[in-house]
């Protein structure tokens, strides 16, 4: 199932749009693949197939323009409860929370949403867990500070989902604006960390690795003493930090001067496991307007790596100018 919601899963049309009648014997049905290779225990794999089943089995005997989002839920939750009476380990994501944090003018936009429609998000901004009498989201939360934000789903006054512990984390950079305003380079300014996983949508990625370029504009001239950048390393997708990373400055976005450059050697590129570094540079006091980071990737895993040939690919998460 991949990285599929529920939703997904349940939205699936496994019938073509050019579709013809004679094409109905050939019909067999449809499947779902579930790949193991980072499930350690049995409960792991029942975690990932389950209610995803279901969803697929909807799918497959549901007619065409027939399917019902709401009623597979009311459906979905007494399925839910046989499950658990199995002893089933099932997830229970379709109640858990998804963030979008957006840099917007200067400040932070927190936008939270569930898919299930029936339930209510609570959060809270002190630190302490989210109950039925916290704050009821109805609209983005606008944070301009290192904030902590918890939030959870409920439902008939119980607590649906897992809490959602959302670290925002503010610096020089934080929200400032990155010149041409691509979309996937906003990751890398909403002071919000990416986990272990670099598929969890807060690890910035680009489509050319060999050679990446951004320039961040502070607004106005400020004291630069540390520059760093979070990284993250998946040896066995082939995910490294890259083989340079250089900085430089400028007052008037048209004349840079270099400031400092990280390099790195195949082997401290190409360690196995997976974690998360920041990779720092003493920006020495340089006072300056724009930032611009220019990065080398580190070109195709050796021969001797689980992925020998395969061009590495770079993934940043966030911005730290202090």
């Amino acid at each position: 199932f991949g990285n599929n919601t529920l939703k997904d899963v349940f939205d699936y049309e496994p019938v073509q749009k050019d579709w013809k009648p004679e094409y109905e014997s050939l019909l067999m049905g449809i499947q779902a693949c579930m790949w193991t290779e980072f499930c350690n225990k049995p409960e792991d794999v029942d975690y990932l197939l389950f209610p995803r089943l279901a969803a697929l089995a909807e799918v497959a005997w549901t007619p065409t323009g027939t399917k019902d989002w709401s009623g597979f839920l009311k459906r979905m939750d007494i399925y839910n409860a046989h499950l658990a009476e199995k002893g089933i380990v099932y997830a229970r994501s379709m109640y858990n929370i998804q963030q979008t944090v957006t840099p917007v003018n200067g400040h932070l936009e927190v936008n939270l949403e569930c898919l299930r429609p029936d339930v209510e998000i609570r959060y809270t901004l002190n630190g302490s867990n989210p109950a039925m009498s916290s704050h009821r989201y109805d609209g983005p939360i606008r944070v301009t500070k290192t904030q902590m934000v918890k939030a959870a789903t409920f439902m008939d006054g119980k607590q649906m989902g897992e809490i959602l512990d959302l670290q925002l984390t503010w610096n020089k950079a934080t929200a400032k604006p990155l010149l041409g305003n691509k979309k996937n380079e906003m990751l890398l300014v909403n002071g919000l960390r990416g986990s272990l996983k670099y598929t969890d949508f807060e690890w910035c990625n680009w489509s050319r690795n060999d050679s990446i370029s951004f320039t961040i504009d502070l607004l106005g001239k400020e004291k630069l003493n540390k520059f760093a950048i979070g990284c993250i390393t998946n040896y066995g997708m082939g995910v490294h930090k890259p083989k340079s990373i250089k900085v430089a400055v400028s007052d008037d976005q048209a004349t840079y001067r270099d400031i400092n450059e990280l390099k790195y050697t195949p082997e401290e590129i190409f360690r196995e496991g997976t974690f998360v570094e920041d990779l720092s540079v003493d920006m020495r006091g340089t006072v300056a307007r724009y930032v611009r980071v220019t990065v080398e990737g580190a070109g195709e895993c050796p021969f001797n790596h689980v992925r020998p040939g395969q061009k590495s690919r770079v993934y940043f998460d966030e911005l730290i100018i202090e």
